[in-house]
């Protein structure tokens, strides 16, 4: 979703499943400043959550990482 939206100039907006839960259990990207969950933000990207939860996986083995990441000045994350 992060990927698609990094490769339109324009950006985009990501619709999550409403109630669903995302678990990420490895990084998708890892940066200068550590892992990700989630690919780096480079483009607007709006999230509409809808009482959706994006958490590590409950598994407990899962090596540390944050979400997201933003790379600027390009990147513009925001949620609803």
């Amino acid at each position: 979703m992060v990927a698609a939206a990094n490769h339109d100039p324009a950006g985009a907006t990501i619709d999550l499943d409403a109630g669903c839960v995302y678990a990420l259990t490895t990084a998708a990207e890892t940066t200068g400043s550590g892992p990700n969950g989630l690919p780096v933000i480079r483009r607007e990207v709006v999230i509409n959550g809808r009482g959706a939860t994006i958490t590590p996986s409950a598994a407990g083995n899962d090596p540390a990482f944050r979400t997201f990441g933003i790379a600027g000045p390009t990147g513009s994350p925001s949620t609803r």
